[in-house]
Formats: C-alpha cells, sequence, structure tokens
C-alpha cells in the first residue's frame, strides 16, 4: 500500500480519500499485486535454488512442504538403480538399493495402515460428538505400537490386512489389497531371511520367535492377534552364503505397486488416479471436513487422534 498525492500514477486505483488534506490512499489492484508477488517469488526460489545447487545446500521440511518419504525413497532406488547399472557396480550397491527399496515398502504400508487407522479414530470422535453409536474399527493397542515402531513387513502387512477387513465387516467398501503386494513383502522377507536388519547391517541378531496369543479389544468386538515375543539368540553375519538379488526386478515392481495403490509416476509431479489410496485420502478429508464442522476437531488433536 502507497501513500500518494491527489496526482494518480498509472495502473493504481484509490480507495481512500481523505479531506482536507486530499491525500489519497493507493493500492495496487489485488490480482496485479497477487501477480507481482508470485512473480518476485518465482525469481527469488529460481536464484536460491541455484545457490543452494552450487554450493550442495538442499532445504527440507516447513509449514508447506513436507517431505514426501515415500517418493523419495522410491526415487532414490531408481537412481541408485541407474547409476549401480551405469557403473558396473550392481554387487557393491545391490544391497544398499534393497535397503531403499525395502524402506519405501514399509513406508507404503505404514500409510495406508496411517489412513485406516486414522479413519476409524474420526469416526469415533465424530459418532461421540453427534451422539450416534459407530461401529468401532479402531486398531488394538499392539497394532497401533506396531506401526510406528515394527519393521517387520509381513507383520504390518498383516495388520493392514486385518485393518481394512475391520472396515469392510463395519460396512464400508474398499477395493481388495492387490495380490503382488504380499508378493513383493514374501520376496523381501526370503532375501532377508526374516530378520529385517539385513540390508542395514553386516551384522544381525539372530531371533527366536514364540508365537503367543494376546486377547484384545476393538470397539465392542474382541479380536486375537498373534504377538511375536523376540529373544534375542546370538548375533550373526549377513549374506554369509552368496544371494541373487533382482534389484532391477524389485525396483519396476515396487514402482508398479505405487502406481496401484497411490499415484502414478511423473517427472516432477503425483498425479492421482483410481487406487485404494486415493480413496482413502478422499474419505478422510471427507470426514476432517465433518469434524470441524461439528467442533471436534481440536478436541481430536489435542487428544493426539
Amino acid at each position: 500500500m502507497s501513500v500518494w498525492g491527489e496526482r494518480k500514477p498509472p495502473g493504481v486505483r484509490s480507495h481512500f480519500d481523505f479531506a482536507p488534506t486530499r491525500l489519497i490512499v493507493l493500492v495496487m489492484d489485488p490480482i496485479d499485486e497477487l501477480r507481482e508477488d508470485m512473480r518476485r517469488a518465482g525469481e527469488e526460489a529460481r536464484e536460491q535454488r541455484a545457490a543452494d545447487l552450487a554450493a550442495g545446500i538442499a532445504r527440507v521440511g516447513g509449514s508447506l512442504d513436507h517431505p514426501d518419504y515415500l517418493r523419495a525413497y522410491l526415487r532414490s532406488g531408481a537412481v541408485l538403480l541407474a547409476h549401480a547399472r551405469a557403473t558396473d557396480s550392481l554387487d557393491e550397491f545391490a544391497i544398499v538399493c534393497c535397503y531403499v527399496q525395502r524402506h519405501a515398502l514399509e513406508l507404503l504400508i505404514k500409510e495406508l495402515l496411517s489412513l485406516f487407522y486414522g479413519l476409524a479414530d474420526d469416526r469415533d470422535a465424530l459418532g461421540v460428538l453427534v451422539c450416534e453409536p459407530v461401529t468401532s474399527t479402531a486398531p488394538s493397542k499392539n497394532a497401533r505400537k506396531r506401526h510406528t515402531t515394527e519393521h517387520d513387513l509381513e507383520l504390518l502387512l498383516r495388520d493392514l490386512h486385518c485393518a481394512r477387513q475391520r472396515a469392510v465387516d463395519a460396512g464400508d467398501q474398499w477395493r481388495e489389497l492387490p495380490a503382488e503386494l504380499d508378493a513383493l513383502v514374501a520376496e523381501f522377507a526370503r532375501l532377508e531371511g526374516g530378520i529385517a536388519e539385513t540390508f542395514r547391517y553386516d551384522t544381525v541378531r539372530l531371533l527366536k520367535a514364540q508365537e503367543i496369543s494376546v486377547e484384545t479389544a476393538s470397539g465392542k468386538e474382541k479380536e486375537k492377534e498373534k504377538e511375536k515375543e523376540k529373544r534375542e539368540v546370538l548375533r550373526q553375519r549377513t549374506f554369509k552364503d552368496e544371494a541373487v538379488i533382482p534389484v532391477a526386478d524389485l525396483q519396476a515392481r515396487l514402482e508398479a505397486l505405487v502406481e496401484v495403490l497411490f499415484w502414478k509416476q511423473d517427472d516432477d509431479l503425483r498425479s492421482p488416479i483410481d487406487s485404494l489410496g486415493y480413496e482413502l485420502v478422499t474419505e478422510s478429508t471427507h470426514l476432517t471436513d465433518m469434524l470441524w464442522r461439528c467442533g471436534g476437531l481440536d478436541k481430536v488433536v489435542a487428544d493426539g487422534q
């Protein structure tokens, strides 16, 4: 906003006329001002990006630019694979490629779990606000803990199947999880020998698993889930015998799976498609809007749900 005399510069219009001083407060057209701000911001961003690139600096995070971990790990796997092939170093980079791919798969499963668990919590909260009975599909305490602390792909996948089935039993019509998800989890479990740290360390803990039955509550219904009681037995070196790892095939299958469950791959953008992930996000947005309208979202956030 600028203060001018009675003579108006071109391209601006007056909003106030303060007599008797005859000072007229003038502002640029709001649309023109917005365009100018966007142009300047774009120029500054390009200059900053060029300077950061030259200095080897990355800028991560912020209120409007939270890192997309799944996409970052997925694309990193592709970059590593391309470099390994170009430099004839697949044997050297194989374990790193597989770790990045495996972690992307873990993030994919946990993202779907987050959506199912979030929907269950929001529906429970909404039911309380509108005083209507709800068939809770919330996970057990142990399942919630696994969601944030567990790295065993098979356990996490089992929790995902259970979360979807609870929602379907309650009346939802979510599409089936693709069989390729189970197949890819089984392939990584085979390669790592049932030890989640295989691609991270050259020496890992060998754990003996004993199946025990734990009674848990899920809403008004009770379910039984099997927890693995893990006990350290000894430590062993990884890959004592030669392993053949289909690094390129794993990357291709992982990228195809992400397209089926979430979004198509573009150079710089994510394109939403008709998928389970997209449907879950859409329903989550709808429930969030309803909670806002009912004035209950603040309580949900305060309760950590």
